[in-house]
């Protein structure tokens, strides 16, 4: 156990600096932007659904206030209607 232990410790900053170098190439920074490129599209998506939420929640709240308007016409249309039947019965 302790000679694997003795085997890891010089291969540890090897590796972080390999992954460092791999950085510094051509393909470490095609590697970094593709990665960002999936991350900025998710982003992107995520932004479009929060906008069309907020959309849908706009004309959800505009068609209860139409739904209400339309309900207390009603009712008005209904007191008309109900005063003039008792005007004539009267």
């Amino acid at each position: 156990m302790e000679g694997v232990l003795a085997l890891m410790i010089p291969l540890i900053p090897v590796t972080v600096f390999g992954v460092w170098l791999l950085g510094k190439t051509e393909i470490g920074r095609a590697l970094a932007r593709r990665i960002e490129g999936k991350a900025g599209a998710e982003r992107e998506q995520l932004t479009w659904v929060q906008e069309e939420l907020d959309a849908l929640h706009d004309e959800i709240e505009r068609l209860q206030r139409d739904q209400l308007e339309t309900h207390e016409r009603l009712e008005f249309t209904e007191r008309l209607l109900a005063r003039k039947s008792e005007d004539r019965g009267a």
